[in-house]
């Protein structure tokens, strides 16, 4: 432990009762989405925070991002907040015909970084929204899945079974399927699965 002290006005402790800790973290920064201008729209999901700009012209775009940006920062710092910068990043959302335009998105020297994909609510949107990198994380957790399966299925009853598919393989696969399910990458899941649909549906017939 440091030797030094500081006072501290304003904290929130973990583990309070009742998980009250997020309930005062929510009501704290509740306001935070009355920044949101037009073309602007600010997603706070617990302590996530997304910022989504949009414009079709690229000058009202580079001009609405650097206030808002600007406007967060002054924010955080009349709210005694501060910042990460190490973990704030801007994706690009382009068409095919389109290329990333070289932004210099920074506050005081502080820069962010781009990235070509983010992860929200557990689904993982890339840049160009081909899902690729939502799928393959899929396919990930489907392999693991199905190998659990593989191994009890010997071991449990028919209903049993029925319940674990429903719980770790169905629900992998239709989580968030509005947006990926018809992308070419999404073939591979269910090719993947299809094998072991057939097994485990013959235990249950």
């Amino acid at each position: 432990m440091s030797e030094h002290t500081k006072n501290m006005y304003f904290s929130v402790h973990q583990g309070t009762y009742g998980n009250s800790g997020t309930h005062f973290f929510l009501i704290y920064i509740n306001d935070l989405q009355k920044l949101a201008t037009i073309g602007t729209k600010i997603l706070l999901y617990a302590d996530d925070t997304r910022i989504i700009v949009t414009s079709s012209n690229l000058e009202n775009f580079e001009t609405q991002i650097n206030k808002i940006f600007g406007d967060i920062n002054n924010w955080f710092k009349i709210n005694q907040l501060i910042l990460n910068y190490n973990r704030t990043y801007y994706l690009q959302f382009n068409t095919k015909n389109s290329k990333d335009h070289d932004l210099k998105l920074n506050y005081q020297g502080n820069y962010i970084v781009s990235s070509t994909n983010t992860k929200f609510l557990g689904l993982i949107i890339d840049d160009s929204l081909s899902w690729k990198a939502h799928i393959d994380q899929i396919m990930s957790k489907l392999q693991t899945a199905c190998f659990v399966i593989r191994m009890i299925q010997a071991m449990v009853s028919q209903e049993t079974l029925r319940r674990v598919y429903f719980a770790y393989v169905h629900s992998i696969m239709s989580y968030g399927i509005i947006f990926g399910g018809n992308q070419p990458h999404s073939e591979k899941i269910f090719q993947n699965s299809k094998e072991g649909d057939q097994n485990y549906y013959k235990f249950w017939s």
